[in-house]
């Protein structure tokens, strides 16, 4: 599917950047950035001592919340040695500033606990439910950072497909 999409026109002279992890990487490569600087403040969420478990495995463990259980999402949740979805948004904010001060615009790839921290951020959605708006995996997702580096909404789910 990948392989159909293509950058819309008026993000295409965007400067790329990208997590490190390979998903992210390969992406950026099938849409024609080769070579893509990358940012592990991209990366997605730390599952810290489970990380490569799978939910199912992790809701388990006693005493442990269901994790898909978006009505009762706990932002604060942190896995042993992992991660809270505060302290995501907070990594990425700082990579948020130092984009804002150089002033460029940028492709970003990254993964799609990054893309709804960020919404939930430009939208004060608390990450808890369902949010306001879909944000489609086979689309991009246009957010503008003000000059301290807090995103707004600029548009969503921008087609990639060549259809």
């Amino acid at each position: 599917m990948v392989r159909r999409w293509t950058v819309p026109d008026d993000l295409s002279d965007f400067v790329p950047l990208s997590s490190p992890l390979v998903r992210c990487t390969e992406t950026a490569a099938l849409l024609g950035y080769s070579g893509v600087a990358t940012d592990a403040r991209l990366m997605e969420r730390s599952w810290g001592d489970w990380s490569g478990s799978t939910i199912a495995e992790m809701e388990a463990r006693p005493g442990m919340p269901r994790l898909d259980d978006k009505a009762t999402y706990d932002v604060a949740f942190r896995p042993p040695n992992g991660e809270t979805l505060m302290e995501v948004q907070a990594r990425v904010a700082t990579l948020f500033e130092e984009l804002a001060a150089a002033g460029e615009d940028r492709v970003v790839f990254c993964h799609r606990g990054i893309i709804r921290t960020v919404y939930g951020w430009a939208t004060d959605w608390s990450l808890a439910g369902d949010p306001a708006d879909k944000l489609s995996r086979q689309a991009a997702q246009l957010f503008r950072l003000n000059d301290a580096g807090v995103p707004a909404v600029a548009r969503l789910n921008l087609r990639l497909d060549r259809g």
